[in-house]
């Protein structure tokens, strides 16, 4: 059985996003992170920050998290139940071995459902790099940004806490600026 990697991540990374966002998904390509890096200092005041986003999964992943419930339904389970159906035979003698062998198909049947979930949510949340990721006060949210892919991506949107918005009056401004130039020249480009 082909198993995930732990750390796997698809080539081509799309992130989950409300429909309501200001941003297009994908803000530009770079030819490195340096260039994006630079762009994103002369266009946005931004901070740099950790961020957990969450992205679509790939067909690769779905598959191989298929095909480990699928092992658990029909290798692993027929086991544990065969191994429960011996010790309720000998229960008296056996009450340990009993107990041990319920866990084991709690503990599966909880996998199973934790992993059919995960595949027909069809996300996964990805920890971005702080070097590469960036947070933009526009309007009343947070723009997560993150080079990835050659490209600087819009990766999440955060509403900004009403006790910061004060602080961050000047810099909504250039913000909002900033993504109206964005969004004129996306519109002359399509």
């Amino acid at each position: 059985m082909k198993v995930l990697e732990k750390d796997y991540v698809p080539e081509t990374v799309k992130f989950v996003l409300p429909e309501n966002s200001e941003l297009p998904e994908v803000l530009g390509g770079f030819d490195c992170l340096e260039s994006c890096q630079d762009a994103v200092n002369k266009t946005f005041t931004a901070t740099q920050i950790r961020y957990t986003a969450t992205r679509y999964m790939d067909a690769y992943e779905k598959d191989c998290t298929r095909r480990e419930y699928a092992e658990e339904l029909e290798i692993i389970q027929p086991e544990l139940f065969e191994k429960l159906n011996e010790a309720r035979q000998k229960y008296e003698e056996a009450k340990r071995n009993l107990k041990e062998a319920e866990e084991q198909i709690s503990a599966s049947d909880t996998k199973v459902k934790d992993l059919a979930k995960t595949v027909r949510i069809g996300t996964k949340e990805i920890k971005l790099d702080m070097i590469s990721t960036w947070q933009v006060p526009v309007g009343d949210k947070y723009y997560i940004l993150t080079y990835r892919n050659g490209c600087l991506k819009v990766a999440g949107i955060i509403s900004i806490p009403e006790h910061e918005k004060r602080d961050l009056y000047n810099t909504l401004n250039k913000n909002r600026e900033a993504v109206e130039k964005l969004q004129n020249e996306f519109s002359r480009a399509i």
